[in-house]
């Protein structure tokens, strides 16, 4: 891909499972689309992008646990979390 710089890990919060899974299924899908699309690209200023999550189920205690691994294990960025806003 010839990325020049080292690779940023992006932490993707998603339920591949469970209640809220029927919209966040198709959210995590676009995000990895995304992240595809800009490697294919060069990466984002020359970094690779690297997707990092687990299923969360549905569940807020999961969310909050994965949401820790992400930043406390995987080193992922933590500089706030996107939710879809209603129209």
């Amino acid at each position: 891909m010839g990325h020049k710089n080292s690779a940023v890990r992006i932490g993707l919060l998603y339920s591949n499972t469970g209640v809220t899974s029927v919209v966040e299924t198709h959210q995590r899908n676009a995000a990895l689309l995304a992240i595809e699309e800009i490697n294919q690209s060069g990466g984002l200023l020359g970094q690779e992008l690297l997707f990092s999550g687990e299923d969360t189920c549905s569940n807020p205690v999961a969310f909050r646990a994965e949401a820790e691994r992400l930043i406390l294990e995987d080193k992922c960025p933590s500089s706030g979390f996107l939710e879809p806003m209603a129209a």
